[in-house]
């Protein structure tokens, strides 16, 4: 007993490495790229191994329905041992005495018609087998859009930490070089003391930076379903690509997302699911007609003959009609379908809903999308103007011919403007994602980027 388990043991971790691990080594050297931590996600995430569950039960409810419309075919041979008097079911005699008797049989059963009952049910089924699709497929992109905004939000927080640590370094330089100075008297106290307090201030900014990368990277990790993400690496975004923004207005964005959207599709699918479920239980009000036929035969241990010989002489045939007229049930049909009627308002609501949801979520993207483009041109032409006046004051307090105040706010605006150029651009990308994701031509997979092109 003790090897199938550890063959067992050995399969589950084979299985675990090729599901997660397999995925960071072929990103090399731990380094994972958005397409990475998508396919990651899809594989491992347990909401969506639940949805795809969720889809195989509706294809065999699908199947089931095609089953039931298929005639009903029942074969099966009973043996019975009798004590006292009974009567033989070959002779049809009282026997006082123990004997043996059965009867094998074959029947079959059909529904002839049923007000189409059974062919709607199937259509019924099929239509919630291609909702269940179309649902899975709206939270397999669902997961992709939060993998994309956590990823996002990844790498913004750790380019601010890259940066915070830039601006660290620089006032630790500064900060020796006048207390050097400070030592030598060559500088007021006050321009000394305020570097410390800048440096202790970078200090918990970064701190604070720090927590924030742990806070996204978990994030990461809980949709990836990954326990550790800490000793991983992202890959960059690329710039090589772009949404087609030429003549890009919100009614051929919304039109081109209704009709490409699985979200949007399910709702429509469930629709016509309680349409077809309200024609199927109307079905119950019509009579039903159904056929039968079968051999069956007798043999007992009383006839001189075989039980073989009895079985073959004393076949008997029937064929038999039934016809099935509903009376008091009409009541419990009438309930079923006012409350299919309400499902079915229940759906087109739904339906309604997401596609006024869709709309304004398009209108705001292009909303988005624009003031993020022009937020971007706008933080960097304010970055390079205070790169330029940063650099004179630099100048100018080394020669000693500026106060630390008016050095210190240069420092601090020229900072602030590399963190709002960064996020904008960061924010820009999210947006020309989601835009392209919209049109139906998001690159899910985006390439390595090029290195300086933010």
């Amino acid at each position: 007993m003790k090897i199938p388990c550890i063959i067992r043991l050995l399969l589950a971790l084979m299985y675990y490495y090729y599901s997660t691990g397999a995925c960071f080594a072929q990103a090399g050297n731990d380094s994972l790229s958005l397409e990475d931590c998508i396919r990651i996600a899809l594989q491992n995430n347990p909401e969506a191994r639940r949805m795809t569950y969720a889809t195989q039960r509706a294809g065999t409810d699908r199947k089931e329905a095609l089953y039931m419309a298929l005639p009903s075919v029942q074969a099966g041979w009973g043996h019975n041992l009798s004590y006292g008097r009974r009567i033989d079911p070959a002779t049809n005699q009282y026997y006082n005495q123990q004997f043996t008797s059965g009867n094998p049989y074959i029947s079959g059963s059909m529904i002839l018609f049923d007000g189409l009952a059974n062919l709607r049910r199937i259509r019924q089924q099929a239509t919630a087998s291609q909702a269940a699709e179309a649902e899975e497929d709206a939270f397999r992109e669902q997961l992709m859009l939060e993998v994309m905004l956590a990823y996002v939000q990844v790498l913004t927080a750790r380019d601010m930490e890259a940066q915070q640590d830039r601006r660290l370094e620089v006032t630790a330089q500064q900060l020796k070089r006048t207390e050097d100075l400070h030592r030598s008297g060559a500088v007021s106290p006050a321009d000394y003391y305020d570097l410390k307090a800048q440096l202790a201030g970078d200090e918990n900014a970064l701190y604070r930076i720090r927590q924030t990368y742990q806070q996204t990277l978990n994030a990461l990790g809980k949709l990836l379903n990954v326990p550790e993400m800490a000793s991983l690496k992202l890959q960059p975004l690329s710039l090589s690509w772009s949404p087609d923004t030429t003549a890009l207005r919100a009614e051929s964005l919304f039109d081109a997302a209704s009709h490409r959207l699985p979200l949007i599709q399910a709702a429509q699918y469930r629709k016509v699911e309680a349409l077809q479920n309200i024609r199927t239980i109307r079905s119950g009000f019509v009579p039903r007609i159904s056929a039968g036929a079968g051999f069956e035969s007798t043999y007992s241990s009383n006839a001189e003959n075989s039980y073989l010989d009895q079985a073959r002489g004393n076949i008997g045939r029937y064929v038999s009609f039934s016809l099935t007229i509903p009376l008091t049930n009409g009541f419990l049909v009438k309930n079923n379908l006012s409350r299919a009627k309400l499902a079915l308002r229940e759906a087109e609501d739904q339906e309604q809903a997401r596609l006024h949801d869709l709309q304004r979520a398009v209108v705001q993207n292009l909303l988005d999308l624009e003031t993020a483009g022009r937020s971007y041109q706008s933080f960097r032409e304010q970055e390079q103007n205070f790169e330029a006046s940063f650099r004179v004051a630099q100048v100018r307090f080394e020669a000693g011919d500026l106060h630390s105040a008016l050095f210190l706010t240069a420092k601090n605006n020229y900072e602030t403007a590399q963190s709002n150029r960064l996020m904008a651009w960061y924010a820009l990308r999210l947006q020309e994602l989601l835009t392209s994701y919209y049109q139906g031509s998001l690159p899910w997979y985006p390439e390595a980027p090029v290195s300086g092109q933010q």
